[in-house]
């Protein structure tokens, strides 16, 4: 059976809500973080594949969250969202692993 869990790293709480019920809708089991610290604690106690995050977050970015994580193993799907998107943004998080 395939896992369907997504940690969700997303500090807008209404934004995280929504993104939150859309992929219930669609099947996904969602364990919601509201900052890189809280997604962590999260990617460490639970099993989780698949990590959608915000790149803009304060403290620490999403980038952050994917260089916290870059030596686990398994080395986890990380996909990036933002509202501010640019080009400088898109190469940072490819030239992370993202």
């Amino acid at each position: 059976m395939i896992n369907k869990k997504i940690l969700l790293v997303e500090d807008d709480e209404i934004t995280n809500l929504l993104i939150t019920k859309m992929l219930e809708n669609h099947g996904y089991q969602v364990l919601s973080a509201c900052s890189v610290p809280e997604a962590l604690n999260l990617f460490h106690s639970e099993s989780v594949r698949v990590i959608l995050s915000d790149i803009e977050m304060k403290p620490f970015s999403g980038l952050e969250l994917l260089s916290r994580l870059k030596d686990h193993s398994p080395k986890p799907c990380i996909v990036y969202m933002t509202a501010k998107g640019s080009l400088s943004s898109a190469y940072d998080a490819i030239s992370a692993g993202a």
